[in-house]
């Protein structure tokens, strides 16, 4: 009788029929540990797997010796239909599409293969991985893709899969705070939150199992790292639905959040403010006064002196400044500029107010530290959680 694992690989039928219908009591694994049906799925006979599966006369969890299973083979071969077959049968073990004798294996797994997977309760959805992955901002002579270590979790959030995302997190085995290179999956959705609001920051805020009090690797909490973020929208909505957040809990330096806000914050509140000064500035002054110069050489001139002015003053340190000395003293340079610009046709007085409304239009960024302290003073006296969220309405 022709040898069973020969025909596996060849594909002939009808020599696994007479194997299967015999219930041949030779060897099930060739010397390499590799089983009949793990041949078959490396060639994708689709038609042998079935036969093989159905006899129930074959592992289909066996490995061999490299510790590649056949439903390993069935994925790095993309045999997309041998691969769902094994799926279905409820005597394959999901987890061992992992290699374990190779911690450092790159897997290249496509989104189709990632929504099978996970349509399974028992599948290690937290497992960290080595993935291929494409690099979204490169130059010409760099590399399309690059290997990085990454969960299904976070993968979802950093390629902006929302049905993948939204599976994940039904998922009931979904640890969200597990943490790959002091990078939990919610810091990099804040982040991701910034340019794409596509919610996925505040279902993993408000998932039962998201742990804000969790020290990090780095010594930090992960509140600590989402005020760092530096967006209070976020940090309102950690607020407003984790009533159980420290605020008291010290990071790797000894300072606990509001340490944070009352040395540290003012310092970047000034550099930001400064910022949308002078973008208000360059929108309704310098672009209106460039419309009243005839001058193109006049016109450079302007534009490179503001710019001058703009690197040189967001660069000064401010820490010890008040806000209101700051801005007298930035009003009084950007006057003082724009007045060597204006034709002697044009009334001083009217430039000087748009460049206080410029002032004006500034809405700085103070809500942090004041949501931090209301919160900490609802937590002291004792108050119903609702009524943080009242308050803060009036900030």
């Amino acid at each position: 009788m022709p040898c069973l694992f020969r025909a596996c690989q060849k594909g002939d039928l009808a020599v696994v029929v007479q194997h299967v219908s015999l219930n041949f009591p030779g060897p099930k694994v060739a010397n390499n540990a590799a089983s009949a049906l793990y041949i078959a799925c490396c060639e994708g006979h689709t038609d042998i797997v079935r036969i093989l599966m159905d006899s129930q006369q074959f592992d289909p969890n066996q490995k061999n010796y490299r510790g590649y299973s056949p439903l390993y083979a069935a994925y790095r071969k993309h045999h997309m239909d041998i691969f769902q077959m094994l799926l279905v049968d409820p005597r394959t073990d999901v987890n061992t599409i992992w290699v374990e004798e190779e911690e450092n294996r790159v897997y290249d797994f496509s989104d189709e293969v990632v929504m099978l997977l996970l349509q399974h309760k028992s599948f290690d959805i937290n497992r960290p991985f080595w993935m291929e992955q494409k690099i979204r901002y490169r130059l010409f002579y760099e590399r399309k893709t690059r290997s990085k270590k990454t969960t299904f979790l976070q993968h979802a959030i950093e390629n902006r899969a929302l049905t993948m995302f939204t599976i994940i997190m039904k998922h009931p085995l979904l640890n969200p705070n597990i943490c790959v290179f002091c990078e939990k999956p919610i810091i990099i959705a804040a982040h991701e939150e910034k340019a794409n609001n596509i919610g996925m920051f505040r279902a993993l805020v408000r998932h039962p199992k998201t742990r804000p009090n969790a020290l990090n690797k780095d010594g930090k909490t992960l509140f600590h790292q989402i005020v760092l973020t530096n967006h209070w929208r976020q940090i309102y909505e950690m607020l407003s639905h984790c009533p159980q957040i420290k605020l008291n809990i010290p990071d790797s330096t000894g300072k606990t959040l509001l340490d944070f806000c009352d040395e540290k914050w003012l310092n970047i509140i000034n550099q930001q403010t400064i910022s949308k000064f002078f973008m208000n500035l360059y929108d309704n002054v310098v672009k209106e006064l460039g419309t009243k110069i005839q001058s193109t050489r006049k016109k450079l001139e302007l534009s490179r002196q503001f710019s001058n002015m703009t690197c040189r003053e967001q660069m000064a340190d401010w820490s010890k400044s008040t806000k209101k000395k700051m801005f007298h003293y930035l009003m009084y340079i950007a006057k003082r500029l724009f007045h060597t610009f204006m034709v002697v046709q044009e009334d001083p007085v009217y430039w000087d107010k748009k460049i206080e409304d410029a002032f004006q239009e500034i809405r700085s960024n103070w809500k942090v530290g004041q949501m931090l302290y209301t919160f900490k003073i609802v937590r002291i006296a004792q108050l119903p959680h609702e009524m943080f969220k009242e308050i803060v309405k009036w900030f």
